[in-house]
C-alpha cells in the first residue's frame, strides 16, 4: 500500500540527516558492568507508514539521533533538527542483540 500525506520535502531532509550520522561502533560487553543501559529502535508499524509518518529517528551504536522536522520563524522554510542521545548500546531495527 501506498502512503498518504506524506511531506516529501521533510521526508528528504531527515533522510539527508540519517545519511550524515555515520557508521557505529562495536557493542560493549555487559559482562563487567553493573548496568547497561540499551535502546533498540523498531521500525514504523504499517499503519504509520500508511499514514505518511516519517522514520526520523536513527541508530549509530552508541548513539540515537532524533531528526525533528521544524519550520523556520518565516513558516515557509523547513530544516531538520538534530538531538543525540548516548547509552551503552544501541541497535537498530534489523540487528539482532
Amino acid at each position: 500500500m501506498g502512503r498518504n500525506n506524506t511531506d516529501v520535502e521533510f521526508d528528504l531532509l531527515v533522510d539527508q540527516h540519517k545519511n550524515a550520522v555515520g557508521a557505529g561502533l562495536n557493542h560493549l560487553s555487559a559482562t563487567n558492568m553493573d548496568i547497561c543501559i540499551c535502546d533498540r529502535k523498531r521500525p514504523l508499524f504499517d499503519k504509520e507508514y500508511q499514514a505518511g509518518d516519517i522514520d526520523a529517528v536513527s541508530t549509530s551504536n552508541p548513539k540515537v539521533v532524533v531528526h525533528q522536522p521544524k519550520y523556520k520563524v518565516d513558516g515557509i522554510t523547513k530544516f531538520v533538527s538534530d538531538t543525540n542521545f548516548t547509552f551503552d548500546n544501541t541497535f537498530n531495527e534489523n540487528e539482532n542483540s
